[in-house]
């Protein structure tokens, strides 16, 4: 996995009175390498509150332990009234997600614009 960034997101970009945002930006692949710097990254910002925004347009593939990871952050981010957010994941993952019971669980976007804009706001289905 080649992690091209991880920021809490400027108060600039997210609506007026929003919560803490947090995007991580990914590309490549994201395998079992790499498993536990992305629970690391994402219970980090679980941690600090914040809602966490996941781009996944430059991903080829998400392996079945790194999809635990998220499942488990993203249940995780329920009980703490958080939100993640995932954008332009590809086909596979969402059917994945959808097969396995779980794709409920996040909230997907299009592109990164509008997962801020509905992340960290009271707009996100909780």
């Amino acid at each position: 996995m080649s992690m091209t960034s991880l920021h809490e997101v400027a108060p600039t970009e997210r609506p007026a009175g929003s919560k803490t945002v947090v995007e991580l930006v990914l590309s490549g692949d994201v395998d079992m390498e790499t498993a536990q710097e992305l629970r690391r990254y994402l219970t980090g910002a679980l941690e600090r509150g914040a809602d966490i925004v996941i781009d996944l347009a430059e991903v080829r593939l998400v392996d079945c332990a790194c999809l635990d990871i998220l499942v488990r952050a993203a249940r995780a981010a329920h009980t703490l009234d958080r939100v993640i957010s995932l954008v332009a994941p590809s086909d596979l993952v969402r059917m994945t997600l959808r097969v396995t019971g779980t794709e409920a669980l996040f909230l997907f976007c299009d592109d990164r614009v509008a997962a801020l804009h509905r992340c960290g706001t009271d707009e996100a289905v909780r």
